[in-house]
């Protein structure tokens, strides 16, 4: 009885082992993840601004949902998320970019937008993108952040380097900030539209020449009819 109550519990405490390292790999940003905000949720970003989704308007036009912030009266202005599609190492997934669409939404506002990455919880250290953004009003515009040189960003807070963030992200940021750059943000009232977040890796030259180099080969160029 008391073998089996043994074997029992081992098997117990395996099979809970299995589960959580299952879910710790399944917790992790992935090369080529997009989020579309279909439908009309906010998938998982929150923050202290207004989230919702107005399930229409989005980049894909009538029926497609995005991202909307919004503060009636100014304060900080930002979301962020924790979930698995943007948590783990962004460095052994090859996610060397980032690209989204913005747009203002209603009444024209000076945006200084950029995008944030956080290792270590919410007190952890924060990388953020210098350059900043002032989405077009009314249309929506693509934009690309660069992950590859810590040249293009500033430590608003902690001691641990861009790339050591990379190796172990908690959240992903957007918010309006403005110089010079600190742990707070700047407060502002507005609305701005966030659609088609993309994690990806930037176009290595070396592969676009393997790829000229093989249309040249002769066995691939069309035969000429005589």
């Amino acid at each position: 009885m008391k073998r089996g109550m043994m074997r029992f519990g081992m098997s117990l405490a395996a099979a809970l082992v299995m589960t959580c390292a299952v879910g710790a790999a399944r917790a992790a940003a992935v090369n080529g993840f997009t989020e579309t905000f279909s439908g009309s949720g906010t998938a998982n970003w929150s923050g202290g601004s207004i989230h919702s989704n107005p399930g229409t308007g989005g980049v894909g036009g009538a029926g497609d949902g995005y991202l909307q912030l919004s503060n009636a009266f100014a304060g900080n202005f930002g979301t962020q998320n924790s979930g698995e599609n943007y948590t783990g190492d962004w460095s052994a997934a090859g996610i060397t970019q980032v690209s989204f669409y913005l747009r203002d939404v209603g009444a024209d506002q000076p945006f200084a937008f950029h995008f944030l990455l956080t290792q270590g919880g919410s007190f952890g250290t924060t990388w953020q993108y210098i350059t900043s953004i002032d989405p077009p009003t009314g249309q929506w515009q693509q934009y690309t952040v660069d992950l590859t040189s810590e040249a293009n960003w500033t430590r608003v807070r902690g001691s641990d380097s861009l790339a050591a963030v990379l190796q172990s992200v908690s959240f992903a940021h957007f918010r309006h900030d403005l110089e010079p750059y600190f742990s707070n943000p700047d407060p502002i009232a507005g609305d701005i539209g966030i659609d088609s977040i993309r994690l990806g890796a930037v176009p290595e030259p070396t592969s676009l020449a393997a790829c000229v180099a093989l249309l040249s080969l002769p066995a691939l160029r069309p035969r000429r009819r005589r």
